[in-house]
């Protein structure tokens, strides 16, 4: 049996040094998608003899965003490990979502050890063993994290190729576009919504595609048009910048980029990313952290903005 170590820690927790010291030969699975020094950006990962062996698209950094997606990565990886290995879970936040998560990845690795933080605001009961205090050295000044996740940035745009996919033939991930099926442009036109509008009807939702400010009347016209409850408005130009990956119908991912704009009336999508053109996309992951060309941050979308 695997004699795993759980690493449990506040957002401001720097495991660098203790890593460096302690980690060996045995592999790290990081969950924890904001650690530009782990090559774990915008991902979780799991690295071998300093490289990276798999990884999985978040699409954040932070990783309660799609916690879900955290849980499916660590099972994922668990099958890949050799021998001994340590995790390093998403920092610990002090909120029910984060302490869930910490303890379901505890109970999902059973580790023979946990090492918590000091400083932690995680309590020390409902563990599947006793977390163990470790003081931790000071981690860089947060601008100096700042210039890093940059530059990590900016090498993937340098890395990246052009991609043109049909959104047709792939299916979308991390969206609320996707979900329903999409309405007949000649259908909307028919009810008067404007040519450059593209809808989705799903579960009693109508998720409205366009840059136009659409008036009241218009918008109740086509809610009772198809029986919809509840509306939804998504601006093309919120998928510009936004962070995102390629991956097979297996769900394994092969290439991570940028949305660099969608044209919904041909019913493409313009992507830079590491993937080699022409990439075999069968489902296209999109994130909230967006990303401007120089590589600096722009901010996350709300959830499910789009």
């Amino acid at each position: 049996m695997a004699h795993n170590t759980l690493l449990v820690g506040p957002p401001d927790a720097s495991w660098r040094e203790w890593l460096k010291r302690e980690l060996g030969d045995r592999d790290l699975v990081c969950l924890d998608p904001d650690q530009s020094d782990l090559d774990s950006l915008g991902r979780v990962v799991l690295r071998r003899q300093g490289k990276v062996k798999a990884w999985r698209f978040i699409g954040s950094l932070d990783a309660l965003r799609a916690p879900h997606v955290v849980l499916s990565a660590l099972i994922g990886f668990l099958g890949k490990v050799q021998g001994d290995a340590v995790m390093l879970a998403p920092a610990y936040k002090a909120t029910p979502i984060s302490r869930h998560l910490a303890t379901l990845i505890a109970q999902v690795v059973q580790p023979a050890q946990i090492l918590m933080a000091e400083g932690c605001a995680a309590p020390k009961i409902g563990w599947p063993i006793g977390p163990e205090t470790v003081t931790l050295e000071p981690g860089f000044p947060p601008v100096v994290v700042g210039a890093q996740r940059r530059a990590h940035w900016l090498k993937l745009f340098e890395q990246s190729e052009t991609h043109v996919i049909e959104l047709d033939r792939v299916a979308l991930e991390g969206t609320r576009l996707g979900t329903g099926e999409w309405v007949d442009p000649e259908v909307l036109r028919g009810i008067g919504l404007p040519a450059a509008a593209r809808a989705e009807t799903a579960g009693g939702h109508l998720v409205l595609v366009t840059d136009d400010d659409l008036d009241d009347a218009l918008v109740g016209r086509a809610m009772d048009h198809f029986h919809c409850s509840r509306v939804f408005f998504v601006r093309p130009s919120d998928l510009s910048g936004l962070l995102c990956s390629f991956a097979r119908d297996s769900g394994e991912d092969f290439g991570m980029g940028v949305v660099e704009s969608v044209d919904f009336g041909a019913r493409r999508v313009k992507v830079h990313s590491t993937a080699v053109a022409p990439a075999p996309v069968r489902i296209l992951r999109l994130g909230s952290l967006r990303l401007y060309g120089n590589g600096a941050e722009a901010g996350e979308l709300k959830p499910w903005q789009v």
